[in-house]
């Protein structure tokens, strides 16, 4: 268990590294290289993802707010006045964020079904073996209740006569 404890830190840590220094370069690429700045921005999705796909919603909106967060500024510093640059990158987080948020969704609906699913097969085994239990103790039992049966007999031959 705490080895699981320790992979979702060395994750987190992964996440955060990995918005760092896709923001850092961001920063110090040349602004004018539209292409590069296009595929930094759409490196974002891997610390979105993994924090969806590991922690669920709320792990795909933590890492939705920070990223955001990181990215904000460099969009603010970037802007010339042309309304669909912001249009442009508003939008793209808002898809990237949407996206992540419906992977963390989804996944916490897995991880309770999956759950749901563990709870069922161990209440029907735990049904499974009570009915051998109590299979295994009815012979005795019946046949305790036959000698009970049969020495209350006696015992009323005994009194009758």
């Amino acid at each position: 268990m705490e080895k699981l404890g320790n992979q979702k830190k060395y994750i987190i840590i992964f996440i955060i590294v990995s918005a760092l220094t896709i923001t850092y370069l961001h920063f110090v690429t040349n602004p004018h290289i539209h292409d590069l700045h296009n595929i930094l921005t759409e490196l974002y999705y891997l610390p979105l993802l993994m924090g969806a796909i590991v922690f669920g919603f709320k792990g795909a909106l933590y890492s939705f707010i920070f990223v955001t967060m990181l990215y904000t500024p460099y969009v603010i510093i970037n802007w010339a006045g042309i309304h669909l640059f912001i249009i442009n990158k508003s939008l793209h987080a808002f898809i990237s964020g949407s996206l992540a948020i419906m992977a963390g969704v989804l996944i916490d609906r897995s991880k309770k079904h999956r759950l749901q699913l563990e709870k069922e097969r161990y209440l029907a085994s735990l049904g499974q073996a009570s009915a051998a239990i109590v299979h295994d103790l009815k012979t005795p039992i019946i046949t305790v209740g036959g000698f009970a049966k049969r020495i209350n007999e006696e015992i009323l031959k005994k009194n009758l006569r």
